[in-house]
C-alpha cells in the first residue's frame, strides 16, 4: 500500500522529484488526463495503455515500483479525481 501512496504523491508533486522521475510522473499525469479526454481516440489509447501490462511495467520499473502497485495507484488516482 505504501507504494500506492508514493505513486499518488509522486504524480501530484512531480516538481519535487529527480528530473528523470519527474519526466515519468509527467507522462503518467498526461495518461490520467487522456483517460478523461473528450476525444474517443485519445481515451481509447489511454485505456489501452492501462490494460497493457508491458507499458505499465516499463514505467513501474523506471520509477522503482511494483507493476501491480503502479497500475493500482493510477486507477485509484483516477477514481479519486472523478470525472472531468
Amino acid at each position: 500500500m505504501a507504494a500506492t501512496r508514493r505513486t499518488a504523491q509522486g504524480l501530484a508533486e512531480a516538481e519535487h522529484l529527480e528530473p528523470e522521475i519527474a519526466l515519468c510522473a509527467a507522462v503518467l499525469r498526461q495518461l490520467m488526463k487522456d483517460v478523461r479526454s473528450p476525444r474517443h481516440e485519445i481515451r481509447a489509447e489511454a485505456v489501452d495503455f492501462l490494460a497493457d501490462t508491458a507499458s505499465v511495467g516499463f514505467w513501474a520499473d523506471t520509477l522503482g515500483l511494483e507493476r501491480d502497485d503502479l497500475a493500482h495507484g493510477l486507477r485509484a488516482a483516477l477514481r479519486q479525481a472523478g470525472p472531468r
